[in-house]
């Protein structure tokens, strides 16, 4: 029929059940007609004085909500389709702040101001102060031409190298891991930038994708980082330049040096290496997080969303329900 709709997304919620109301919307128009009807029936709501604020599911609505979706939702993950995958692996390595750069963030948590080399930067709302906060996080930073940016004063690029060592891009190549390609990812251009140049400084070529790169060159870089004996370390920021590009061909490894605060988005990041192709292997994920920072509050608040996506989508199992729907045993 055409007046068929689906839709296809691996991110539809973005870790807000009520995301999901623009799908449904969508596609069963006569169905699903209004936003509040709808959410009163399913979700919290709560009257803080100013409007309504809109949280997760209601208690006792659990399985009312789970059978409105098992009309229109399917869900089938990459290891149901291959059950031959290897689990991948995420590890957390936590760094200390460096005492100048303790001292900036420190400054930015009692001030929303600190001092960069005589020039006061301060900063005005609270998501300002929190992205403010995060780029801290990485190290210590400094003025240019009156702007922002990291320097090397940073304990993430200390254990960033002293990893890298390990793995024969800075030191002896000839290690265990052979010559495997590694992917660092951030979502500061600046960083990412501080990254290329840090390497570079130790004679460590590296590739680049950022949003400034586009076009030819995005395409000359992921191919050369695809090419046996290319460049091993490719570094992205994930807010620009990672939608769509696939790195997975003999990289195992990827190292985050910092989070959004989606943990969706963070999904999309670890899939540029996810296995595509015809090399299965483990994926390694090494997120490089600093102790006394926003950042310890922002692992715990993915996780806590990634939960509720996962429980709100997995609830009922994709396949086995897609089989129900069409009538097919399962197999075996």
């Amino acid at each position: 029929s055409t007046d068929m709709r689906n839709t296809l997304s691996g991110t539809p919620i973005k870790g807000v059940v009520r995301n999901l109301w623009g799908i449904l919307h969508w596609m069963r128009p006569d169905e699903y007609k209004g936003f509040w009807s709808w959410a009163e029936t399913y979700l919290q709501i709560n009257d803080n004085g100013f409007g309504k604020d809109i949280g997760g599911l209601r208690e006792g609505k659990e399985e009312a909500f789970y059978r409105s979706l098992d009309k229109v939702a399917i869900r089938r993950t990459k290891r149901e389709v291959r059950s031959d995958l290897p689990e991948n692996v995420w590890q957390e390595h936590w760094v200390d702040m460096l005492p100048g750069q303790k001292k900036q963030y420190t400054s930015m948590v009692e001030e929303a101001e600190a001092d960069f080399d005589g020039t006061i930067v301060s900063t005005t709302g609270v998501l300002a102060e929190l992205t403010r906060l995060k780029q801290l996080s990485f190290g210590e930073w400094k003025i240019v031409d009156g702007k922002l940016y990291p320097t090397e004063k940073s304990p993430k690029i200390d254990l960033l190298l002293e990893m890298l060592a390990e793995r024969g891009v800075t030191g002896d190549p000839k290690t265990e891991f052979g010559d495997m390609k590694y992917v660092i990812a951030s979502q500061f251009t600046q960083v990412v930038d501080c990254i290329v140049d840090s390497l570079g400084k130790r004679g460590i070529k590296s590739l680049v994708i950022t949003g400034a790169v586009t076009g030819a060159k995005r395409a000359h870089a992921q191919k050369a980082f695809q090419s046996e004996g290319g460049e091993r370390i490719m570094v992205i920021n994930t807010t620009a330049g990672g939608v769509g590009i696939d790195l997975d061909a003999y990289c195992d490894e990827m190292f985050i040096l910092d989070e959004t605060w989606v943990p969706d988005e963070q999904k999309q990041v670890e899939g540029r290496i996810d296995n595509r192709g015809e090399r299965v292997s483990t994926r390694f994920y090494h997120y490089i997080r600093t102790r006394e920072t926003v950042e310890e509050g922002n692992a715990n608040l993915n996780i806590d969303k990634d939960k509720i996506q996962s429980y709100i989508l997995d609830k009922r199992r994709g396949v086995e329900f897609a089989r129900k729907l069409i009538g097919r045993k399962s197999d075996g």
